[in-house]
């Protein structure tokens, strides 16, 4: 059955009718209207306001109501129901707050898409205040606030770091206020303050760029003053229309830096456009900015703070590339007026600050063993007892060690115990110095290995007691190959879904070739092109392939980066896809992929229909742990943040590599094609994915954004009733498969119930 998408509207909007009425007669009869459309998908923004309006009305807690649409809605590409989103999440707050008066700004943006400038008018008046009257600590505070109103959340920030340090405030997390709409490319996110809470705190007197024109100046007095007060150095970038000629645009950067003039408390350097030889204008303040970030010593690296839109302009290919880093998320482009900060100058400074420890003297040590075998571990010591069983249990007779980085949350100490009741020399246990997202957890491990062959494994994968033998084999057959890789096999842990499935790739050591060799850098574009069927068989870097040591050197020098992307592993799929001619693949399976209820494939991938079916909320993340984030550049938001895509990250990978200057082909309609396969019906974040793929298409064409947008319209005009499945049991399909040579057993048949029973089971089977 299908419904036309205005008669599905035209039932929202009696629903919303009953609703505002508000007694308990017309609150049933919205549930009646709402009940009709349970089975008719896709289920709308507007339908999702509804549901969250009768809980409004019903008194549900306010958290939970914001939680919903924050899930369900994105701001990139604004879409009519948005207006309505906030005025529900007004209703959440007490009336006056600041909470309550940025969602009404927002409220009031989205009913007819221009600013509201009586919102600004106060900022102003706060501001020329603030910076002509000596200090007065609520003074700032009520200037933060307005700074948070009109969603200009740095600025907002900065301030509030500078009202606790006045007032000798550290309870920041009670005090600092979350933004209330939804400017991430999801809801988990929140960014990077906790990076800046570091430098405001660790002691030292660090450089701040502030980069504007003068249109801005005002703001950046006033950022200016509050980092003075935070005892952190301001230099103004001021930068002007006045172009000038010179010997080349390194000299004239360099000028404008030797022209630095006192302006009142601060330095500004006035940063004009160079005039090349053809005619050509072109601005300094990046050539400026790079010279800044080499010359200044100090132990954290160069933080740049401009609005939002200039800060893209930054980061293009032919401006600092590599050589910058958003630590803020980008903004919605209504909001692009708002403050981002990022870090510029060099990676490896960066990390240093980031682990708190000299990362250069760790990427060029030598090697002291044959094999580090890394596994970062957060808070699953239960599957990580069976995954180290499988590691300390390998044929092999020369020297490996298995770096154990423990990423698990302060007061979790299971990992810790684990090891000291193993006692095994071969394990080396680091503690993260705090904790870190998943691809820092991984950098971090793979820094800390001093094998002459790295790879790695997640807590609940196993190795094949083979492993070492055949990698080492390998390395001596094919010496200068940087990356190896290998068939891997599949295990799923029965915790997961009571079910255990074990898939085994059938070879003979005998009969099967031992190594295939084909190509990655040359054939990236067809590669691209077939990614869904090719994906795993990449060098990952992660349980199917492993690196020698001094290619993250390499990696460092090509890219600019070592592992900066959204995803450890699919990350590094598209770094080796673009940096290496060839891969050498061993023929046998050496490792078995776990897929238990630690993995983090399985939580992100899974999606919900129905209001009632969204999860809570993620913990509240404390401020000081509100750093390593992955932050998308705007190049990257070509392609849409769908988690239930597992290509996605593959693909903003990609164009994040090649705005670092790393050459490609890629079709973002081959990609769309992809993703939009993955945005399903049924998912209650339709519209949410529907909205971020719209937004990349406006990033590619006006033809490939109205190409998306008919296809969006079309399935939103045809609705369809889809009746809810029950959950079943999955299904093994046990038996041979002649085409993949894979046999798939239900391991809990036979006795196989954690990952070393599965390594166990195999060994026995392949005998390799």
């Amino acid at each position: 059955m299908e419904m036309d998408g205005a008669a599905y509207q035209e039932v929202v909007r009696r629903a919303r009718a009953h609703i505002e009425c508000g007694t308990t007669e017309n609150l049933a009869a919205a549930e009646a209207e709402l009940a009709s459309l349970h089975h008719i998908f896709p289920k709308r923004l507007e339908y999702i306001c509804a549901e969250v309006a009768l809980m409004i009305a019903r008194g549900e807690d306010g958290a939970k109501c914001r939680n919903i649409l924050d899930c369900t809605t994105q701001e990139f590409y604004p879409m009519p129901a948005l207006a309505d989103v906030f005025e529900l999440k007004s209703r959440t707050f007490p009336e006056g707050t600041p909470a309550w008066r940025q969602t009404r700004f927002a409220h009031d943006f989205y009913i007819n898409s221009i600013l509201p400038q009586e919102y600004f008018v106060r900022l102003n008046e706060r501001k020329a205040a603030f910076l002509m009257e000596s200090l007065n600590a609520n003074l700032m505070r009520a200037l933060a606030e307005e700074y948070y109103v009109t969603r200009n959340m740095l600025a907002y920030f900065v301030l509030m770091m500078a009202y606790c340090r006045l007032t000798g405030r550290e309870d920041y997390d009670d005090i600092l206020i979350e933004d209330t709409g939804i400017p991430y490319p999801d809801p988990v996110y929140r960014g990077n303050f906790g990076f800046l809470l570091r430098m405001f705190t660790d002691g030292n007197s660090n450089l701040f760029l502030l980069v504007g024109t003068a249109e801005e100046r005002s703001d950046q007095q006033v950022l200016a003053r509050a980092l003075d007060i935070l005892g952190q150095q301001a230099m103004l970038v001021c930068e002007t229309t006045a172009t000038e000629q010179a010997e080349n645009l390194n000299t004239y950067a360099l000028h404008c830096i030797q022209g630095a003039r006192a302006d009142g408390e601060q330095i500004v350097l006035d940063v004009g456009r160079y005039r090349h030889e053809d005619g050509r204008e072109e601005s300094a303040t990046h050539r400026v900015i790079r010279l800044l970030a080499r010359s200044t010593a100090q132990t954290a690296p160069l933080i740049v703070i401009a609005r939002d839109d200039r800060m893209d302009e930054l980061h293009a290919k032919d401006a600092l590339a590599g050589n910058i880093q958003r630590l803020s998320h980008c903004l919605p482009p209504q909001f692009s007026y708002g403050f981002s900060f990022a870090w510029a100058g060099d990676y490896l400074t960066y990390i240093s600050y980031f682990y708190g420890e000299n990362i250069e003297p760790l990427l060029d040590a030598p090697a002291t063993c044959d094999f580090s075998i890394v596994i970062p571990v957060r808070n699953s010591a239960d599957t990580l007892r069976y995954t180290l069983e499988t590691c300390l249990s390998v044929d092999y007779d020369g020297s490996y060690e298995i770096v154990l980085s423990d990423n698990s949350d302060e007061d979790r100490n299971e990992v810790y115990h684990l090891v000291e009741e193993l006692n095994d020399p071969r394990i080396r246990y680091y503690k993260t110095p705090f904790a870190l997202p998943l691809t820092k957890s991984f950098e971090y491990a793979f820094l800390h290995a001093r094998g002459a062959f790295i790879f790695s494994l997640g807590a609940d994968d196993g190795v094949l007691p083979w492993a070492l033998k055949y990698i080492r084999k390998a390395m001596a057959d094919y010496p200068s190959a940087s990356v190896i890789s290998w068939h891997r096999d599949y295990y799923l842990w029965p915790e997961l879904t009571g079910t255990s499935v074990h898939k085994i790739q059938l070879v003979e050591r005998e009969v099967s070739k031992q190594y295939m060799v084909y190509s990655l850098r040359g054939e990236h574009e067809g590669i691209i092109a077939n990614i869904k069927s090719l994906l795993y068989r990449i060098p990952l870097l992660y349980i199917n392939a492993g690196f020698r040591r001094g290619y993250l050197r390499d990696i460092l020098r090509q890219t600019s980066r070592i592992l900066d992307g959204g995803c450890q592993d699919l990350y590094m799929g598209a770094v080796n896809l673009l940096l290496q001619e060839t891969c050498v693949e061993i023929q046998y399976p050496l490792t078995i992929a776990g897929m238990s209820g630690h993995s983090i494939g399985a939580a992100m991938t899974c999606d919900f229909s129905h209001v009632g079916e969204v999860p809570p909320a993620a913990a509240y993340l404390p401020l000081r742990a509100r750093r390593g984030e992955y932050v998308p550049r705007r190049s990257e938001m070509v392609i849409p943040y769908i988690l239930t895509a597992d290509t996605f990250v593959f693909y903003m990978s990609l164009y994040r590599l090649r705005e670092f200057g790393l050459p490609m082909k890629i079709h973002p309609e081959q990609c769309y094609t992809d993703l939009s396969d993955h945005i399903f019906l049924t998912d209650l974040r339709f519209d949410r994915y529907w909205g971020l793929l719209l937004y990349g298409s406006t990033l590619c064409s006006k033809s490939v954004h109205n190409q998306c947008l008919r296809f969006y319209e079309k399935i939103c005009n045809r609705m369809k009733q889809i009746e809810d499945h029950e959950a079943t049991d999955i299904d093994i399909k046990k038996g041979y498969s002649k085409g993949n040579q894979m046999i798939t057993l239900d391991s809990t048949e036979l006795d196989c119930h954690n990952i070393a029973d599965a390594v166990r089971f195999e060994a026995r089977i392949l005998n390799l």
